[in-house]
C-alpha cells in the first residue's frame, strides 16, 4: 500500500510517514483489544505487553520523522 501512495503522492516522506503512523495506530488498537481478553494465559499477555510497548516506541518514532519532515 505504501508503495502504491507514494506513487501517487510523488514520494512525499510527509504522507508516507501519515501512512505508517495510521498502520501502527491499527496495530496498537489490535494490541489494546487483545489485553482486554479475560482468558489469556500470564505467559502471552506478558508477551503481548512487550510487543506493544516496542510498537508504541516505534510509533512515536515515526511522529516524530514525519513531524521533522513537514
Amino acid at each position: 500500500w505504501i508503495s502504491i501512495k507514494a506513487t501517487f503522492t510523488g514520494h512525499d516522506r510527509h504522507s508516507i510517514l501519515e501512512e505508517c503512523e495510521f498502520g501502527e495506530d491499527a496495530i496498537k488498537r489490535t494490541y489494546q483489544e487483545a489485553h482486554n481478553e479475560e482468558v489469556l494465559a500470564a505467559y502471552v499477555r506478558e508477551m503481548l505487553m512487550e510487543q506493544e510497548a516496542e510498537l508504541i516506541e516505534a510509533h512515536d518514532e515515526i511522529k516524530e520523522l514525519r513531524d521533522s519532515v513537514s
